[in-house]
């Protein structure tokens, strides 16, 4: 296989070749600018949550088309899942505030030690994590918000055959291993608490 290696979103991710990186120039909301099958790799990092859902449908969708068959695309986006108790999805009991799990406390003192955080170091625990998760769902740009189930299920019915969750900068490709680079922008930690990545072969 000899197809292209693409990097959307890469801003300070600059990966070198053979990947190309692609920033506001490859415009995701519209049809990518390369041929049917002509793609090896795709990384999308941190780019499907700042267009709305459909657009983030229609980019998989073409990430399809122009990958290889046997190509693979890394999907990784912010999680609110990461953060929701397995008893909260039970809402025939009802759910609160209370159902955020441990990781969300962290997440929020992790966003709170940041020069941007000093809203959250000045309130509560209970309104530091609602802060944080409202930041998580609509700071930042975001205009979609994705979980691990539904990213699967957009990758599964846009054809993809195997989909598989991978640890952050980890994978069972090598040409994947150590591509992330979300943590340049936000940290190790914080990336690592928010991020879900998904490896979905063509």
């Amino acid at each position: 296989m000899t197809g292209l290696y693409l990097n959307f979103g890469a801003g300070p991710n600059q990966l070198p070749a053979p990947w190309q990186n692609l920033n506001a120039e490859h415009d995701i909301r519209k049809r990518l600018k390369f041929e049917d099958e002509s793609v090896r790799c795709i990384l999308a990092e941190h780019v499907i949550e700042h267009v709305p859902f459909l657009q983030g449908y229609n980019f998989v969708g073409e990430c399809m088309r122009v990958l290889e068959p046997g190509g693979v695309l890394r999907l990784a986006f912010p999680d609110i899942g990461r953060f929701v108790a397995s008893s909260a999805t039970d809402l025939q009991s009802g759910t609160s505030l209370k159902d955020f799990n441990g990781h969300s406390l962290k997440y929020a003192e992790t966003l709170a030690k940041r020069p941007d955080g000093e809203l959250l170091r000045k309130v509560r625990r209970g309104e530091k994590i609602r802060g944080a998760m409202v930041l998580l769902l609509a700071g930042w740009h975001h205009q979609c918000a994705w979980t691990e189930a539904s990213a699967a299920g957009v990758l599964l019915a846009s054809g993809f055959h195997t989909v598989t969750r991978v640890a952050y900068g980890r994978s069972a490709h090598t040409d994947l291993e150590g591509v992330d680079g979300h943590h340049r922008d936000v940290g190790l930690e914080l990336a690592e608490l928010e991020t879900t990545v998904l490896e979905a072969i063509k």
